[in-house]
């Protein structure tokens, strides 16, 4: 816990350090955002005010306890989407599980398999 302590009031104590991270953090949040707003225009329907306020509230879909939010995250993306935007079903749906294939599929399998050849490249 101590050094825990310690690296937070080191990133505290420099303030353009704690600049960049904000910064990285609230880019990646939208790069997050533009995932789904890029589904959306690739069915036809670019909402990116919708997307901005649909992608934070769907993160409450992975509260289930469902590995990684399968299944509920997309459920709630997409009744989301229908309500708020107005999306038919079919395109909330299909704009659901096109954004969770490019946002959190694809990542955790590379990530899944850089760390499988790290691991692999240590033996």
């Amino acid at each position: 816990m101590a050094g825990f302590v310690a690296a937070i009031e080191r990133l505290a104590d420099d303030r353009r350090r704690l600049a960049v991270v904000v910064v990285l953090g609230a880019a990646g949040q939208l790069a997050v955002v533009f995932v789904l707003y890029a589904a959306l225009a690739f069915l036809g329907e670019p909402l990116l005010a919708v997307a901005l306020f649909v992608v934070p509230a769907a993160r409450a879909g992975a509260v289930v306890p469902t590995p990684g939010g399968i299944g509920s995250t997309e459920a709630l993306l997409t009744g989301l989407l229908v309500t708020v935007a107005g999306a038919t079903p079919a395109v909330a749906g299909a704009a659901a599980i096109a954004y969770r294939a490019a946002a959190f599929w694809l990542p955790s399998l590379l990530g899944g398999a850089a760390g499988a050849g790290l691991l692999l490249a240590r033996r």
